[in-house]
């Protein structure tokens, strides 16, 4: 549940930031996949999904074509099973001389070993691993910047949401705002 909450957060963030956000699903048409969650669809009101049916992103045209519309060589990817969603479209666009981020802590596996073979394969083949608050604070990058409003509206409550959901104490500024 963890890993959902700072992936919508991280989708929301994009967003609002004004960072091009393509959705895939893998195989939904074809009933051997699952449509988006309802709140990650939510979180991105507007994005299209393009159905593909090849566990490498990369292999769909449509996506790829959407990717390449953005004019951006740098990609930030994310996928629900680290080993695959996520590394073979990332390994892929490597491949073509696209720069590619992952979100670590907004991906995951199996397993704690899967996971991690799957980021030191990333990682080996030169994709860089950041975090969710990391790269949204690349993004807006000074808290006098008018993109940081962004943070400002979005942080208290993914940061109340995941100190409880991993059992940690609300910070301070969460239970003088009424958190519980």
């Amino acid at each position: 549940m963890h890993k959902l909450l700072l992936t919508i957060f991280w989708f929301a963030c994009s967003l609002k930031l004004g960072i091009p956000v393509i959705l895939s699903t893998v195989a939904v048409k074809m009933g051997a996949g699952t449509p988006t969650i309802p709140a990650l669809k939510a979180a991105l009101p507007g994005i299209e999904e393009i159905d593909r049916n090849s566990m490498d992103a990369w292999e769909d045209e449509n996506l790829v074509h959407a990717i390449k519309a953005t004019g951006r060589k740098k990609l930030v990817m994310a996928g629900i099973v680290t080993s695959t969603c996520l590394t073979f479209g990332a390994l892929h666009a490597l491949s073509e001389g696209y720069e590619v981020m992952f979100i670590e802590d907004a991906v995951g596996d199996k397993s704690v070993e899967e996971h991690e073979n799957a980021v030191r394969r990333l990682i080996q083949a030169g994709a860089v691993p950041t975090s969710t608050i990391a790269l949204t604070a690349e993004w807006f990058r000074d808290w006098s910047s008018p993109m940081a409003q962004h943070a400002r509206e979005l942080y208290p409550g993914y940061l109340t949401e995941s100190a409880k959901l991993r059992g940690l104490p609300l910070p301070a500024w969460a239970k003088e705002n009424g958190a519980q």
